[in-house]
């Protein structure tokens, strides 16, 4: 889905692991208007289905947040490894992350991925927003952008994180840069 704001003729697109859940939560504790925009199709997953899948006002403007690769796959990697060992696995996603299930370490993850997972990801995305936030800077921006205090609003999805998270895997940076070029190459 996307969020549409209204008072501030803005859509906001829901990129997996980029602060969506956040920006939901924000919004709400700030006394924003906001609701869901559907998709007109269901090409991907519901919630986060690429602009060219919805119908936008005319006079709105478009923004999307994006992730430094290797925390957005980390994340992504053990959101769903979590899940794949409660058993409750998603029954679709895009093409490459079957792989988390495959890959008995967020290491091998990582050898495993096709050329710029993050980028092909993102490339959905970016194109077609006028604004483009960070997830690393995401509470700042969006008062700036919004004109809203978010000060208050504290980090979602922090509880259940499980230790091994924190670990910032520093020696697959340059795996992942390498990864990542092969498409542009």
């Amino acid at each position: 889905m996307a969020i549409i704001l209204p008072s501030h003729k803005l859509v906001i697109f829901e990129i997996p692991k980029t602060g969506t859940t956040w920006q939901r939560e924000a919004l709400t504790q700030c006394g924003t208007e906001w609701h869901d925009l559907q998709p007109i199709t269901d090409m991907v997953c519901p919630r986060h289905s690429p602009p060219h899948c919805y119908n936008i006002p005319k006079d709105y403007q478009t923004v999307c947040a994006v992730r430094r690769p290797l925390a957005h796959l980390k994340s992504f990697y053990f959101y769903h490894k979590g899940k794949y060992l409660e058993n409750i696995v998603p029954k679709r996603y895009y093409a490459h992350y079957h792989l988390w299930s495959t890959a008995d370490t967020f290491e091998k993850y990582i050898q495993q991925l096709p050329p710029a997972p993050v980028s092909r990801i993102f490339d959905l995305f970016t194109p077609f927003c006028d604004h483009i936030l960070h997830q690393e800077t995401l509470s700042q921006e969006f008062n700036k952008l919004l004109n809203i205090d978010t000060s208050n609003t504290p980090p979602t999805n922090q509880s259940n994180r499980p230790t091994y998270m924190k670990n910032s895997f520093p020696q697959l940076e340059p795996e992942l840069i390498r990864i990542e070029r092969q498409y542009y190459a």
